[in-house]
């Protein structure tokens, strides 16, 4: 049996089919096999090795979405109201002002500095209350816009590397953020302090996450920076810790959980639930973790995410504590 057998002579299409396995596990076993040979090097680093790859692990409706739609549609700027108008004294005044979770999670815990998320609240009232502009806009990206993304790339280096290879790695990358990374609001009528968020050790997982306490009404948030164009399913993986069994006379109404999700140019999300989702989650899965999917946001350009969830758990009589893993963007069809 000869066990020198030089596998770079296997005819492509065979590489072609091992590798479709390859890039259903891991990019990194990919990259690493590209680095084994010269011959394995320009077959992995071809546009049409990449394509077939996006093809057969992500299907069609999303390799024609992301490899062609995209790159040949375009919005007018009038619609996507880029030229939207931002006002640094409301911005300053929305510290006191507590009239919307929205504008709260925007703006009491960006930088005042950053006009982006005020922008988008605005676009994001505008687009409310004028519903045809949705219908109006279309998922577009440019080259241009596609570099922003990778600012640490020369053009010479962008250039040589294939548009399908750019997208492979988009739609494999996980876009989820840790709870105990997220930035962390307590805030009363009158100040906010901000802090990281308190963690618990958490023996089912064998890490670290981020409690909810029900010594004050926190709410967390992130920005998801430069997502491409596309749908996206955004899921919270929580645990609910039932803390006290009095239920006699108590208002469920005084429980909260609100959640949002604002797209620079997108369609926003902005649930929020009472007590009873609170008692339904827990009598289903008791101290378990479940996901909770919020909802499916559509962004039509190159956009940054402001997600974030507000808890208000009840402070006279708590019920609930409240475990947070992580908030993940997925990409769906």
């Amino acid at each position: 049996m000869n066990l020198e057998t030089d596998w770079s002579t296997l005819p492509d299409l065979l590489w072609y089919a091992i590798c479709r396995y390859l890039g259903k596990s891991s990019s990194s076993s990919l990259i690493n096999l590209s680095k084994t040979c010269t011959k394995l090097y320009s077959l992995i680093n071809h546009t049409c090795f990449w394509t077939y790859i996006i093809h057969t692990c992500y299907g069609k409706q999303l390799a024609q979405r992301y490899l062609f739609d995209i790159f040949q549609s375009t919005n007018n700027p009038k619609d996507l109201l880029e030229n939207i108008i931002t006002n640094e004294m409301w911005l300053k005044d929305s510290y006191v002002v507590r009239r919307y979770f929205v504008e709260l999670l925007m703006f009491a815990t960006l930088s005042p500095l950053d006009m982006k998320g005020y922008a988008a609240k605005e676009r994001f009232f505008t687009y409310r209350a004028d519903m045809s502009l949705h219908d109006k806009l279309q998922m577009s990206l440019t080259f241009d816009k596609l570099q922003k993304k990778y600012p640490l790339l020369s053009q010479e280096l962008f250039d040589s590397i294939p548009l399908s290879k750019f997208i492979y790695f988009h739609l494999t990358q996980r876009k989820r953020i840790l709870a105990v990374n997220m930035d962390s609001l307590e805030y009363c009528p009158v100040t906010e302090r901000y802090r990281p968020p308190i963690t618990k050790y958490d023996e089912d997982l064998n890490d670290h996450v981020a409690l909810i306490s029900e010594r004050y009404i926190p709410a967390l948030r992130h920005t998801f920076k430069s997502v491409l164009p596309g749908k996206y399913e955004i899921l919270s993986r929580l645990k609910l810790i039932k803390i006290s069994q009095e239920f006699d006379n108590f208002d469920f109404r005084c429980l909260k959980y609100n959640f949002a999700a604002l797209p620079e140019y997108g369609k926003a999300i902005y649930i929020t639930h009472d007590g009873w989702w609170y008692e339904n989650n827990y009598l289903k899965n008791k101290n378990n973790w479940f996901t909770d999917m919020w909802g499916t946001t559509t962004v039509y350009e190159l956009s940054d995410i402001y997600v974030a969830m507000e808890f208000q758990l009840g402070l006279e009589l708590p019920q609930y504590n409240v475990l947070c893993e992580y908030i993940e963007l997925k990409i769906v069809v």
